[in-house]
Formats: structure tokens, C-alpha cells, sequence
């Protein structure tokens, strides 16, 4: 999450690992969206100052952490992080939407994945990109996952945000996709 003012930003990054690490990975399947999937989270604050308009620029440090043992807090970290941030408009789906795999074929090859509901609207706010350096690491740790740049938008009923879904299992499943965050009941 990214609160920022006229030239102050701060930036508070989870991280969660699932209550159980299955064989086959997390599926998106919808159970991902129940907090009951998820150990408590591991977070890191990073707080800091604008230094640059056009793009703009944010030049982060550690504020705070809670860090929790997991494989989240052995993570990479780093103490400062930089973003350059320009407006974006990003096409979402809806929140709750869930990944279905292909059906299998005669030939042993699969249709493709698709989410369910399909519907996707335009979101208007901020793609924020790693200057690199040290701080890459840290932001991607999952070094073997598809990420897409952290996008922060205004929060929208039923939806307080939007989230990077990606499912890579193996060979069945490799897809990911902008997805508005589910509200907590």
C-alpha cells in the first residue's frame, strides 16, 4: 500500500506464505482469497520523500518491520528502496475472479487457462517501477514468478485495491493477470 502526500511517501509491503505449502503450489482457484488460507502476514514499512516530479520519484527506508520467521522475512531485504512512478491506466478483473485450467485434448495438449468472470475494466492510478539496484532483489524475491509492476489505486467499493495474480504450475497452469483486490467481509 503507497500513502503519499505533497513530498512525503510510505510504502508498507506484505508478504504471506499459505497455512499449508501444497505440492502442487496455490491454485486460484477463489480459496486463495479466504484469510484462513494465509499465515499472518510479514511487513516491512519503508517511509520516505519525493525527490523528483516527472516521473515521479520516491526514495524509501525502512520505517518498520514484523518480521515472523517465515520464508517471507528470509526473504532478500533491503533498506532503501527507489520508485519512479508515472499514471497509469490498467485493465483489472474483477475481484474474486478465479484462474480455470485448460481442458485436455486427444493430443495430450491442453485449451488454455481463463479466468472466470472474464469481465476486466480500466482502473486509472500508479505503475511504480524498482530503480535497479540493491532493492530488486528484495521486491521480486520470487525470482521465479512472472511479476508485474506494483500498480496503487484509489480504493473502489468491494475492492480496496488491485493485486499482481500469477499461477505457475508447471506445465498446466502459467498465467497471471492484474486483479482487483476482495474486500474482507
Amino acid at each position: 500500500m503507497l500513502s503519499r502526500g505533497a513530498t512525503r511517501a510510505q510504502l508498507e509491503v506484505f508478504c504471506q506464505d499459505g497455512q499449508r505449502q501444497p505440492s502442487t503450489g496455490i491454485r486460484l482457484d477463489g480459496a486463495e482469497t479466504s484469510e484462513s488460507y494465509w499465515l499472518p502476514p510479514a511487513t516491512v514499512r519503508y517511509a520516505g520523500k519525493k525527490t523528483r516530479d516527472n516521473p515521479l520519484r520516491y526514495e524509501l527506508s525502512i520505517a518498520a518491520a514484523a518480521l515472523d520467521g517465515s520464508w517471507c522475512s528470509s526473504a532478500p531485504s533491503t533498506s532503501t528502496l527507489i520508485l519512479d512512478c508515472r499514471p497509469a491506466k490498467v485493465s483489472v478483473l474483477t475481484a474474486g475472479a478465479v484462474l480455470t485450467p485448460g481442458k485436455k485434448r486427444d493430443d495430450d495438449t491442453k485449451t488454455p487457462a481463463y479466468w472466470k468472470p472474464a469481465t476486466r475494466h480500466v482502473v486509472t492510478g500508479l505503475r511504480c517501477e524498482l530503480v535497479p539496484g540493491e532493492g530488486l532483489a528484495a521486491w521480486r524475491p520470487a525470482a521465479t514468478a512472472k511479476v508485474a509492476p506494483p500498480v496503487f489505486v484509489p480504493a473502489a467499493p468491494g475492492a480496496p485495491g488491485v493485486e499482481w495474480a500469477d499461477e505457475n504450475s508447471d506445465m498446466v497452469v502459467q498465467e497471471g493477470a492484474y486483479r482487483q483486490i476482495l474486500a474482507a467481509p
